[in-house]
């Protein structure tokens, strides 16, 4: 299989400032992932064995958690990270001053880091409802230029299962002809006074992908090949996905 390249470019005087270079995601999967065990254990269970027999319910159990989901695992892998500049404190001025909206202050850096959208931009959209509460839909300011090959394009996300008080608004845009990209984000609502965004905390997901025309189809099925289906989509936690079903992604 051709590898494709997509690139991250940068002004020299941002290098200077020692911006994080993004980074492929499996190398920021989340510590509670790392941490999880691929089974459940109890004390009906002491044992990670894939299911066992509960006498109350009369049922075999399966024991197996997330981690075994290997489709979690390649949305959680899928692409590189985008990441924060430099130390951020983020203040709720409603809590310490009575203030409307959030504040950001950073020192380690002349970018600017963040732009803001007025909440008339965002009007009927659930962003507005989840942002408007603190004065502003935000916005990183991004420092890298994005491009991908002739045909290809970006999907930026929320990075997958990262817990964040922040969440930027999904996007796709066609990286092979457009290259500077900032990032709406929301902050979610908190009750802390100050939270402080360290350094290197990833802030969007991005995965590449090659433009398709598709058309949509819509039919019957047999009860049989739903049957089939089935089986398969209980199948995801086992083995048999990952040995049949699952095609190996790369992004390094």
């Amino acid at each position: 299989m051709t590898q494709k390249k997509i690139e991250f470019k940068i002004f020299p005087e941002e290098l200077k400032h020692s911006a994080p270079h993004p980074v492929p995601m499996k190398k920021i999967v989340p510590d509670w992932y790392k941490h999880m065990m691929n089974h459940v254990t109890s004390e009906k269970n002491p044992k990670k064995l894939s299911k066992y027999y509960d006498m109350d319910s009369g049922q075999a159990v399966d024991t197996r958690t997330i981690k075994t989901c290997v489709p979690v695992r390649d949305v959680m892998t899928a692409g590189y990270a985008l990441l924060l500049q430099c130390d951020v404190i983020a203040t709720n001025h409603k809590i310490n001053s009575n203030m409307e909206g959030i504040g950001f202050d950073w020192s380690d850096t002349n970018f600017d880091l963040f732009g803001r959208h007025p909440v008339s931009q965002f009007e009927g959209s659930p962003s507005l409802k989840a942002g408007a509460s603190n004065g502003d839909i935000f916005k990183f300011n991004n420092p890298w230029r994005i491009k991908t090959p002739r045909g290809y394009s970006c999907y930026f996300r929320p990075p997958a299962y990262h817990d964040l008080p922040f969440e930027v608004l999904p996007a796709v845009v066609d990286t092979d002809d457009m290259h500077i990209i900032n990032f709406p984000f929301i902050w979610k609502d908190n009750k802390e006074p100050q939270v402080l965004l360290k350094k290197g905390t990833p802030i969007v997901q991005v995965i590449p992908f090659k433009r398709d025309e598709w058309v949509m189809e819509c039919g019957s099925e047999s009860v049989e090949n739903e049957t089939i289906r089935e089986t398969r989509f209980r199948s995801v936690f086992s083995n048999w996905y990952r040995t049949y079903a699952h095609k190996k992604k790369k992004y390094d």
